[in-house]
């Protein structure tokens, strides 16, 4: 009778669930009858993470596809690393809310990002004007309604160290995130977004494919977005019985011994398609473990000292995965990954956690950052305009899945 009981409950909840969220997406779906449409951004990335794990560099081509009935005269793309620094307009908004932190910040732990050698695409654009956090681009020629062009550019980011507004370096954990210079999203509604970011709002972007290489220091384990092409290579078997975290919840002289040449490199390899944004995520100190659920991958990256209080951690990404499914609809893409990184926040099909189990709060953290894959990351909601969409849907999911 108590199960029934449940059932029933659940059965509500989950019709009341339906019922709010159809009823925000009303506005969508009549619009597709209004000539609804969305940009098309695809990226293809060349880059290196530098031995001190904060430097990124190399290449960036980007096609841009004007789905739009307005001629563009110019784009507009996102240098978020430049809000931590001393100066930067997040760093004003923070002082008058008595917030000295980054105004304290040395020289040696702010971030940045610039473009470099701008005369090598110099044919597809006129002008490039960086204001802090946002690249203006003007374009050589109008792009018109159904053209597309295409831009390439050099950059440098450097993550600042601790990590601070989503992105950084921290106890040897590298969390790129808002890493590369993206075009930021012209919509029906606003038209450019293109907010100077003072960590208000979180991913809104386009969506689009997503082929990124990844060349790190040897002894680096980088999870990203996407699909790890050559895990043959980076990852293999071999590796991977070594790196699983059984291996790390014994006492640790028992641990697996094992060397890498910090001197070399190798590069990994992703490719992500139908998603809105591209983070990474990189430690030389974890352990994996895995396990599929309805045809998705889930796989944990623990902290190897931490490794004891992730051991329920794919399992509670299972639950999330096949809940959440069932609950609105099914997971859109083939993985999704949840990494031991000190501090929560999600990207498409990575989710930043930190602490460890078994506790409720673990438990909730987990769910919550998988929970953004839907809303935040398959629906792909304005985080700048309405913040409140992502975090509400989530916030509700997550209690769910408990």
């Amino acid at each position: 009778m108590k199960a029934q009981i449940k059932e029933i409950a659940f059965v509500k909840q989950n019709m009341r669930f339906t019922a709010v969220f159809l009823v925000l997406l009303l506005p969508v779906l009549s619009s597709a009858d209004s000539g609804y449409w969305q940009q098309v951004v695809n990226y293809k990335l060349h880059i290196s993470l530098e031995k001190d794990l904060r430097t990124i560099s190399g290449s960036i081509e980007i096609e841009y596809i004007n789905n739009s009935p307005d001629t563009l005269d110019r784009l507009f793309m996102k240098a978020f690393p430049n809000a931590i620094q001393k100066g930067s307009y997040a760093d004003q908004k923070l002082r008058k809310m008595n917030d000295f932190s980054l105004a304290e910040l040395k020289p040696e732990q702010e971030g940045s990002l610039e473009l470099t050698d701008l005369e090598y695409s110099q044919k597809f654009y006129d002008k490039v004007v960086l204001d802090n956090t946002i690249i203006t681009v003007s374009l050589a020629k109008p792009l018109k309604p159904r053209d597309t062009v295409n831009l390439s550019f050099n950059f440098t980011t450097i993550l600042p160290s601790p990590h601070n507004l989503r992105m950084g370096l921290q106890q040897n954990t590298t969390k790129a995130a808002y890493w590369y210079p993206q075009v930021c999203v012209y919509d029906r509604k606003m038209g450019w977004v293109n907010s100077q970011y003072i960590n208000w709002g979180e991913t809104y972007g386009d969506f689009g494919e997503f082929d990124v290489s990844i060349t790190a220091p040897e002894d680096e384990i980088v999870a990203a977005t996407g699909i790890l092409e050559n895990e043959k290579e980076v990852l293999p078997d071999s590796l991977k019985k070594i790196l699983h975290i059984s291996n790390f919840t014994k006492p640790n002289d028992e641990w697996p011994k094992f060397q890498f040449d910090s001197t070399k490199t190798k590069t990994w390899h992703y490719v992500a398609e139908n998603v809105n944004d591209f983070a990474f995520t990189c430690s030389n100190d974890y352990c994996i473990d895995s396990d599929t659920i309805n045809g998705v991958e889930v796989v944990a990256y623990a902290l190897r000292n931490k490794a004891q209080g992730w051991l329920t951690a794919v399992e509670l990404g299972k639950q999330s995965i096949e809940t959440f499914s069932e609950t609105m609809y099914p997971y859109q893409w083939p993985v999704i990954r949840i990494l031991d990184a000190f501090s929560g926040m999600e990207f498409p099909m990575l989710a930043n956690c930190g602490g460890e189990g078994p506790s409720p709060r673990f438990s909730y953290l987990l769910y919550h950052e998988i929970g953004h894959q839907w809303f935040m990351g398959q629906v792909g909601s304005n985080q700048v305009d309405r913040p409140f969409l992502d975090e509400g849907f989530t916030t509700h999911i997550e209690h769910i899945a408990v």
